[in-house]
């Protein structure tokens, strides 16, 4: 009797666990979990449900700080808003290609015939070109 009752009272924990999400990160990039971000010896209470291509590297100390120790969320629809809040103060081309090499001394900028800017010359639109890179 009292094996069964233990039993169901771990499985509503664990059932309850699972309604949980927050954000943090996942190699090195941030990402929303499904659990609570605790562990009981061996077994995590968490798993992974969507990671993002924000590199926690990107973001301001004060936001890095939170995402790494974990920011508790409502739901999932309250996890990817803060997700989306992150995503807007994460530096843009933090680790994104590399600024175009100054011209060599001396020498006299030409003008260029396109009026459209370059590739080189755009800003990173977001932190694709992390991948992998870290």
């Amino acid at each position: 009797m009292i094996a069964v009752l233990l039993a169901a009272v771990l499985w509503v924990g664990y059932t309850w666990t699972q309604t949980r999400y927050y954000v943090g990160s996942s190699d090195n990039n941030v990402a929303i979990y499904n659990g609570v971000s605790q562990s009981l010896g061996p077994i995590r209470l968490s798993t992974v449900t969507e990671r993002t291509e924000i590199p926690v590297d990107s973001l301001p100390e004060y936001q890095r700080n939170r995402v790494e120790g974990t920011i508790p969320a409502k739901d999932l629809l309250h996890a990817e808003q803060i997700v989306e809040d992150l995503r807007g103060t994460a530096q843009p081309g933090a680790c994104g290609p590399a600024a175009p090499a100054a011209p060599a001394a001396g020498a006299t900028p030409q003008p260029s015939a396109s009026a459209s800017p370059t590739a080189a010359a755009m800003p990173a639109a977001g932190n694709e070109d992390c991948e992998g890179q870290k």
